[in-house]
């Protein structure tokens, strides 16, 4: 049996929930709101299934990219609902068009992130969009080894870890099965997620008198403002008003705890399956700092938003070349992403916060948005401190010396 003595090294991808042939795992909320496996130990029967399907006790290789793109949908409104250039939508519709299973991430009724499928066409836009929270997968790896055994074409997408899970789960290669994951940040907390929208709608509806008041719209990644700033957007209900609330990322509480590295699950900080390495066919990513490279293509520097598009293996790049005449495409080398600092996840994890202990310590303590800002503050500050040790130090000491010593401390 699975015995996690170290909760860091847990993405909670919950392969191991899933493979256990009596259920005697189940998937248990910590105090930071994550996910984590918990063993009956009088119903296990020593199977080992659990071990086998976990990525901890499971070294993952890297693997050589096959070739890299720059993209986005040819129809604009697409792209308006999309986090960066509408590559998913593309795929995901001609899996379904050709009577597959497309699997991905979406709000439930309660505003909760969680993993769901479908085979309908006006479904598939509930997975467009970032969600910037872990989402429950739930019973996601049995439901798509189900249509896959049936012979059904079954595109899943979700963080790297989480398509790691599932080929771990699976165990086993299916020519039926397309893998989709994105180039990822972290996964913030969705107890932060649950008490920063419950203040959301209690400012709103208290600054606006709505009574009864309820989310109609929620997006992380509006375009509102641009593609480039973009927004954390919703609007907030009630019988007889509707009040639109949008804010910059740049300011957003919510999302400087999840940029600032406050909120993440522990693992984030040390990815097991960063750098290539989760086995997805396909990887997608927001091309940042496009403008730099292609500076003369208006299409792809318009700020309505433009993708990264890596593939790994044949099945990636032929659904590729099946969506091409729905998509602008050009290849780029792939030098010109991973060296560039702006897509630094790609290989590298995040950064240790060093105030997010005390963030979470304070969680059921006091306001969510005190707690963001008063952490966030303490960081600033002591950046700036910092700073100004450094110059101060160099400006009696001198330049060159500052460097000599700093390396020996390396």
């Amino acid at each position: 049996m699975i015995l996690l003595t170290d909760k860091s090294k847990c993405c909670g991808c919950s392969a191991c929930y899933q493979i256990c042939p009596t259920e005697c795992i189940t998937m248990q909320e910590d105090n930071e709101g994550f996910l984590y496996p918990v063993i009956n130990q009088d119903e296990c029967i020593e199977c080992g299934k659990c071990v086998s399907a976990c990525m901890i006790n499971n070294e993952i290789p890297s693997r050589p990219k096959l070739k890299a793109y720059a993209g986005i949908n040819n129809d604009d409104a697409i792209r308006d609902i999309s986090s960066s250039g509408g590559i998913f939508a593309e795929l995901a519709k001609h899996v379904i068009k050709h009577q597959g299973i497309v699997f991905g991430a979406k709000f439930n009724k309660n505003w909760e992130v969680i993993h769901d499928y479908t085979d309908k066409m006006e479904k598939v836009s509930s997975f467009y969009g970032s969600k910037y929270v872990q989402s429950n997968i739930g019973q996601s790896y049995k439901q798509a080894k189900y249509f896959l055994e049936l012979g059904r074409v079954v595109l899943f997408s979700g963080t790297p870890c989480q398509i790691a899970g599932l080929i771990l789960f699976l165990n086993k290669k299916y020519n039926n099965l397309i893998t989709l994951d994105f180039v990822c940040h972290s996964i913030p907390s969705p107890k932060v997620w649950k008490l920063y929208r419950k203040k959301v709608l209690y400012n709103i509806s208290k600054e606006n008198n709505l009574k009864e008041s309820y989310f109609s719209h929620i997006s992380f990644r509006s375009k509102v403002n641009g593609w480039n700033d973009f927004h954390f957007e919703c609007i907030v209900k009630d019988a007889k008003t509707v009040i639109k609330f949008a804010e910059s990322h740049k300011i957003n509480p919510y999302m400087a705890a999840f940029l600032k590295d406050l909120s993440i699950r522990p693992v984030c900080t040390n990815c097991l399956v960063r750098d290539h390495k989760s086995g997805a066919d396909i990887t997608l990513a927001d091309f940042w700092g496009v403008e730099k490279y292609h500076s003369r293509n208006n299409r792809l520097i318009d700020n309505k938003g433009a993708s990264i598009i890596i593939t790994y293996t044949d099945t990636g790049n032929h659904l590729l070349k099946l969506i091409k005449e729905n998509i602008y495409l050009i290849e780029i080398p792939y030098e010109e992403i991973e060296e560039d600092k702006l897509h630094s996840p790609i290989t590298k994890s995040a950064t240790k916060n060093r105030y997010r202990a005390t963030f979470f310590n304070q969680i059921d303590k006091i306001d969510i948005e005190k707690n963001i800002k008063k952490n966030i503050r303490k960081g600033l500050l002591r950046k700036r401190r910092n700073k100004f040790l450094k110059i101060s130090i160099q400006n009696i000491i001198g330049k060159q010396a500052y460097t000599k010593i700093k390396s020996k401390l390396k």
